[in-house]
């Protein structure tokens, strides 16, 4: 069991009895869900980091600094993470080793987890747009308003993204074009 706290801690800790495997104090608020991808766990910080640990030992990988705060869960594929910050920046780092590879700026704070799907990363802003970038490059394939200010991870069902905002709307768009399919 992973275990984050508010404090900066992290820790392991065995399912079956509790005792801990490992811990690391990486000094600063981590507020969101560590993704977990092979044999890395991956998280960042409100000190403006993304850190990368060796799950089995806890021992640090790397550590990169973004512009922001990070409240989100990272998205991770087989060699990027892809992450937002509280000031808007969207980041693609390299897996192996924390180096930036793309960014992409919004109009507002990124505070919901990304989603991928094929070659696509797709990610919301306060400003009310749902965003779909190539997650190799960082090329803008799409962008689509939403309806109110997102309030949940988004979601892909088959070929399609659902958003849900905090005015109580949810909306569902098109991963090919960002045409908006159904609003409720």
């Amino acid at each position: 069991i992973i275990v984050a706290t508010k404090d900066g801690r992290i820790c392991c800790l065995q399912l079956k009895s509790g005792q801990g495997n490992w811990a690391y104090d990486c000094g600063a608020a981590i507020v969101s869900s560590p993704s977990k991808f092979g044999k890395d766990l991956f998280f960042g910080t409100r000190d403006k980091a993304v850190v990368s640990l060796d799950l089995k030992t806890g021992r640090k990988r790397w550590k990169a600094f973004v512009e922001g705060s990070v409240v989100s869960t990272p998205a991770v594929s087989v060699d990027s993470l892809y992450i937002g910050t509280q000031e808007g920046a969207f980041y693609a780092l390299d897996v192996e080793s924390g180096s930036p590879l793309w960014e992409y700026f919004t109009g507002k704070g990124i505070i919901a987890s990304p989603v991928i799907s094929f070659t696509s990363v797709m990610f919301t802003s306060l400003d009310k747009w749902v965003y779909c970038c190539e997650k190799y490059d960082g090329r803008l394939n799409w962008k689509s308003a939403l309806k109110g200010r997102v309030q949940a991870d988004l979601t892909v069902v088959e070929k399609s993204i659902v958003a849900v905002t905090r005015e109580g709307y949810m909306q569902s768009f098109s991963m090919k074009d960002g045409s908006m399919e159904w609003m409720k």
